[in-house]
């Protein structure tokens, strides 16, 4: 999954012993969102968490959350920006919540003289969270607030927990899809509709429908990134 190094820290001195987190529950199902990074640090059913972190993940803000699923913008992965962008470094406000049976929050995210820095664009992210009987759902969306077109790139970096690797597949139109073999930098094709990961992965898919239904308004640039990583019991 991601990784983090000192440079992506927004403030090297931020110690918080606490971190301001919303907690939502549904049934037997509850979810963290950490205002710091927009970042869903937890998701529970039955007592099982699903999410993981990594060994050297923080919660004190000193760095952005390696665990749950942060959010990158505007760049995923490297480049220009630091590592996955700036948004999972900062504080996002809380724009609105519900209560219920599907509780969630929404979440705000715009631009200021940090972000105006290093890209000088004016945006609003708004990212809602909402956690149901039987799923969690995320969602989120890029308003440009400025006069000047912008491009970016965006990614909820999810950090899954599992029993053991060899006992998960993931399930879509993957037989005969080319992806890149960041470990060995090979271009390859999928030999199998299910994917399962029996080893050390890092693949880039850049031309993937992971629904293999019909989707009448298909996403134009489909992209699905895999890695393994090891999770950290909670």
């Amino acid at each position: 999954m991601g990784t983090t190094s000192s440079d992506d820290s927004r403030d090297d001195s931020r110690d918080d012993s606490l971190l301001p987190v919303v907690a939502l529950s549904t049934g037997d199902s509850t979810a963290e969102v950490h205002l710091f990074g927009g970042c869903v640090t937890s998701y529970s059913k039955g007592g099982v968490e699903m999410l993981a972190h990594r060994l050297d993940s923080r919660l004190d803000g000193v760095k952005p959350i390696s665990g749950g699923i942060p959010f990158c913008f505007p760049q995923f992965g490297p480049g220009v920006l630091q590592q996955h962008g700036f948004a999972r470094n900062l504080d996002w406000e809380i724009a609105a919540t519900t209560g219920g049976a599907a509780p969630s929050v929404e979440l705000r995210l715009t631009e200021n003289e940090y972000t105006l820095g290093m890209w000088p664009h004016a945006f609003e992210c708004s990212y809602t969270v909402t956690l149901m009987p039987d799923q969690l759902a995320t969602t989120f969306r890029v308003t440009n607030t400025g006069d000047a077109a912008f491009e970016f790139t965006a990614a909820l970096h999810t950090y899954l927990a599992v029993s053991s690797v060899a006992n998960v597949e993931l399930l879509g139109g993957f037989e005969g899809s080319e992806y890149l073999d960041k470990l060995d930098g090979l271009t390859k094709r999928a030999p199998a509709a299910a994917l399962r990961i029996d080893g050390a992965t890092d693949a880039a898919y850049p031309n993937l429908n992971p629904n293999p239904n019909p989707n009448p308004n298909p996403n134009p640039n489909p992209n699905l990134t895999l890695a393994l990583a090891q999770p950290t019991p909670r």
